[in-house]
C-alpha cells in the first residue's frame, strides 16, 4: 500500500462516527411509551400512533436529558393519541435537565391524579416545550395550606418551559393553580393556550397561579370559566 492510500485510511479512521436522529415508533417498535423512550437515542423522535395508552409504561413517563434529548409526539394529533392515567399517576415527570430540545407535542393527557403537584405534567428545574397538547380532567390533590398544586401543570425551581398551543380544561387542584402553577424562581412562556373550566378549590388561581414572584410571560391566551 502506497503512502497516499495509507494517508487516506488514517483520515477516515480519524473521522468520528456521526449518529443521525431516528424515529422510534409506538407500538410497531416498542409497545409502551416508556420502553420506546428508554431505547431511543439523543435527538430521536418517539412517534406515537393513534390509540389510548394507559397503565405501567404509559404513565409517570420520564427520561434523563443529561444523556439524551427527545421529541415525544403523536402521529396524527392530540385528538387521536390519548394517555389515560386512570387516576394512577401523572403523564410526565420532567425533572432531569430537559431543555427546549425536549418536546411533548400533540398528546391528550387525561385522568391524571397525584397527591402532590402536576396532575398531568410536573416540570421541576427543567425547560421543555409542551405544545399542541390537551390536558383535561387531571387532579392535583394535597394539603391546601402548602405551595403545591397545578391541576394540569406544575412548574417549579429553575425552570423556563414553553407552554404553547395547548387546551387545558377541567383540571382541578385543592391547593393552588387549577390549570397551571408556577413557583419562584420559575419563569417561561405561556402562549396561545385555551385555559378553560379549571378550579382551585382551597387557595387561588383557578386558571393560573403565580407563587412567590415567579415571572413567566403570559401572552395571547384565552383564560375563561375558571
Amino acid at each position: 500500500m502506497n503512502l497516499h492510500r495509507v494517508a487516506i485510511c488514517v483520515i477516515f479512521l480519524l473521522i468520528p462516527i456521526i449518529g443521525y436522529p431516528a424515529i422510534v415508533h409506538i407500538p410497531d417498535d416498542h409497545l409502551t411509551i416508556q420502553s420506546a423512550i428508554d431505547a431511543a437515542g439523543d435527538g430521536d423522535t418517539v412517534l406515537i400512533a393513534d390509540g389510548v395508552y394507559s397503565s405501567t409504561g404509559n404513565i409517570n413517563i420520564q427520561w434523563d436529558a443529561t444523556f439524551k434529548h427527545l421529541v415525544i409526539m403523536s402521529e396524527n394529533g392530540r385528538d387521536h393519541c390519548i394517555i389515560d392515567c386512570k387516576n394512577e399517576g401523572r403523564g410526565f415527570l420532567l425533572n432531569m435537565g430537559q431543555d427546549h430540545r425536549d418536546v411533548i407535542d400533540g398528546l391528550t393527557i387525561t385522568n391524571g391524579w397525584v397527591y402532590g403537584s402536576g396532575g398531568a405534567i410536573l416540570i421541576a428545574s427543567a425547560s421543555p416545550r409542551i405544545i399542541n397538547c390537551k390536558m383535561v380532567d387531571n387532579i392535583s390533590s394535597t394539603a391546601p395550606d402548602i405551595f403545591y398544586g397545578g391541576g394540569a401543570i406544575m412548574v417549579l425551581g429553575a425552570a423556563s418551559p414553553l407552554i404553547q398551543g395547548n387546551i387545558i380544561r377541567n383540571n382541578c387542584s385543592n391547593a393552588w393553580g387549577g390549570g397551571i402553577e408556577f413557583i419562584e424562581p420559575a419563569s417561561g412562556v405561556v402562549e396561545n393556550n385555551v385555559i378553560d373550566g379549571n378550579e382551585s378549590t382551597q387557595q387561588s388561581g383557578g386558571g393560573i397561579a403565580l407563587i412567590n414572584h415567579s415571572d413567566p410571560l403570559i401572552i395571547n391566551n384565552l383564560i375563561i370559566n375558571n
